[in-house]
Parts: C-alpha cells; sequence; structure tokens
C-alpha cells in the first residue's frame, strides 16, 4: 500500500514527465525548416513522417490527459513510442531506411495478395501482386509474418507477431 508521500511523488514525476512532453512538442513547432544534407535525404524521408507521427501521437496524449482520460491516453503514448524507437533504428542502424523501406513494401504487398486472394484474384490487382517476386520473400506462419530482405550480399529477418515487429541483422553485422 502506498503511503500519501508516495503518492505525492508519483504525481509530481508525472507532472514533470508531461510538462516535458510539452516542451519537447513546441521545440518541435519551431524546429522547421530543416536542411537536409544530400547524403542524409533518404534516412530523412524515412524518418521524418514517423517522428512526426510520433509527436502527433503525443500531442494526442496530453490532450487526453488533461481531459482526465489517462487509460485511453496509454494508447496514443505507446504509438508515439514504437514510432520514436523505429525512428531511431532507422538512423542508428547502417541501411536501416532500406531495411524499414522494404520491410514496409512487403507488409503491404502480402496484404494486398492476401486481399486479392479471398476476392478472387481480379485482373486490377494483378500487376500489384506479381510485385511480389522481389529480392525478398514473405510467409505466413500460424499469424506470425516472417520477412527475409536481401540487402547487398547480406539478409535481414523481420518477423511480426502480436503488433510487434522485430528485425535481427546477420551475424556479419551485428557487434562482436
Amino acid at each position: 500500500m502506498s503511503t500519501v508521500g508516495e503518492v505525492a511523488e508519483l504525481a509530481a514525476k508525472d507532472a514533470s514527465y508531461l510538462v516535458a512532453a510539452e516542451a519537447c512538442l513546441r521545440h518541435w513547432d519551431g524546429a522547421l525548416p530543416v536542411d537536409v544534407a544530400d547524403e542524409d535525404k533518404k534516412k530523412f524521408e524515412i524518418c521524418y513522417p514517423l517522428v512526426a507521427h510520433s509527436l502527433n501521437q503525443v500531442n494526442a496524449a496530453l490532450v487526453l490527459m488533461k481531459a482526465d482520460q489517462p487509460f485511453v491516453a496509454a494508447v496514443n503514448a505507446r504509438t508515439a513510442f514504437e514510432h520514436a524507437l523505429t525512428a531511431q533504428w532507422v538512423i542508428l542502424t547502417y541501411g536501416g531506411e532500406q531495411i524499414l523501406a522494404m520491410h514496409m513494401e512487403a507488409s503491404h504487398l502480402t496484404q494486398v495478395k492476401e486481399f486479392s486472394k479471398a476476392i478472387g484474384d481480379p485482373l486490377e490487382l494483378a500487376g500489384i501482386v506479381d510485385r511480389l517476386g522481389f529480392p525478398w520473400r514473405a510467409r505466413s506462419d500460424g499469424g506470425q509474418r516472417q520477412i527475409m530482405i536481401a540487402l547487398g550480399h547480406a539478409t535481414h529477418r523481420c518477423s511480426s507477431a502480436e503488433g510487434q515487429v522485430r528485425c535481427t541483422a546477420p551475424r556479419s553485422l551485428q557487434a562482436g
């Protein structure tokens, strides 16, 4: 059981996190436009939408917190965290922008293929479905989708299950 002092300490800590989130949003509002070097444009084009979506989710969570809806705000906070973490992974991973872009394309094309199959493979979708011969393979195993992405000589394995995506680099690219 928590003491009154512990509850007050947690409330103060929560309030400081909300102030920090609001300060981050104010900084974001004043951070544009951004100059991007030519060699960083591809990473920027992949990361910017992730960061923007993350900060939009932070803003939505703050609105919900002010409306005394913390449980609903938690969904937005989780989404913000996932998108920010993905953007950080892209920035810190060699070729991360290519890996993520290919993973997203594979995911979307796999969904289109399954949709096409469900509605009888109409000719209108044939051009899209035929693109599944790309340098990756996708397969679905009992609710878990695995995607092998060939990037140069290295193959990255990405899998998604229960809304979580995990990508691993081949041993040749892993530290150690």
